[in-house]
């Protein structure tokens, strides 16, 4: 059946933002991050580094939107859905895992002595951005389930409930659930809870989508002050940790 897809101009300016400052965080820290003493070598690019970790987030928001807006758009069909996350997502990282534990193993040697080869896999370690692709993975698990909340208060509730479990779950870890390959895949910064706020906002703002955005150009001014006191607020945190 065909089905006319709304395009949204907003979302490939975002996308290329966000891969710009997931860029940054990588180029910063081989650059300036000192691993002696846990800290960086220039101040401004401490400061950038810490700036460009709003890009993952974001990353997580356009996920969640994307995938709402073309249920919106065609319907949601299950093997549809999985038979396109599998080849979209699933089998390009086994096959980058693969890459770059090759590369790891024949070039830079430095492979775990004593890791099992199927924990690369399982948590996201091949190489160090991979972990963001397993929780893009995990959110695929949850999406068939968590888009079925209706526009309107079930969908708002469920949002602010999963942001609280999100923060509660950031600030009460490490958690122990008795095993230990299990308590390792909870703790790790790849599980879905630390992320599943900015995708479930992702979701409302693709069901809302026309209600948010005239709210953003109605009250455009209150945004950049906003926006403004946020910026100032990392600044001086960050400065506040500096000298304590």
């Amino acid at each position: 059946m065909a089905y006319n897809m709304k395009y949204y101009d907003e979302i490939p300016v975002i996308r290329a933002v966000a891969a710009m400052l997931v860029v940054a965080i990588h180029t910063v820290n081989s650059i300036a991050y000192s691993a002696s003493t846990g800290g960086f070598t220039s101040e401004p690019l401490g400061y950038i580094n810490q700036l460009a970790r709003l890009g993952t987030p974001v990353f997580a928001v356009i996920s969640g939107f994307l995938l709402t807006i073309s249920v919106v758009n065609r319907g949601f069909s299950m093997s549809h859905f999985a038979k396109s996350r599998f080849t979209k997502i699933l089998i390009p990282y086994i096959i980058w895992s693969i890459f770059y534990l090759l590369y790891r193993a024949f070039y830079l040697h430095n492979l775990e002595p004593d890791g099992e080869l199927v924990n690369y896999f399982v948590y996201g370690k091949a190489n160090f951005h991979l972990y963001f692709i397993l929780t893009v993975i995990q959110f695929y698990v949850l999406f068939p389930f968590i888009h079925r909340f209706k526009k309107g208060w079930p969908l708002i509730v469920a949002f602010l409930i999963l942001t609280v479990i999100n923060v509660l779950w950031i600030k009460v870890q490490p958690v122990s659930l008795g095993i230990e390959s299990l308590d390792r895949f909870v703790n790790d910064k790849m599980f879905i809870l630390n992320w599943i706020s900015f995708f479930m906002f992702g979701i409302v703002y693709a069901k809302f989508y026309d209600e948010i955005k005239a709210l953003i150009f109605k009250y455009q001014k209150v945004l950049w002050v906003i926006i403004f006191i946020l910026f100032v607020d990392l600044f001086v945190s960050n400065r506040f940790r500096k000298l304590t």
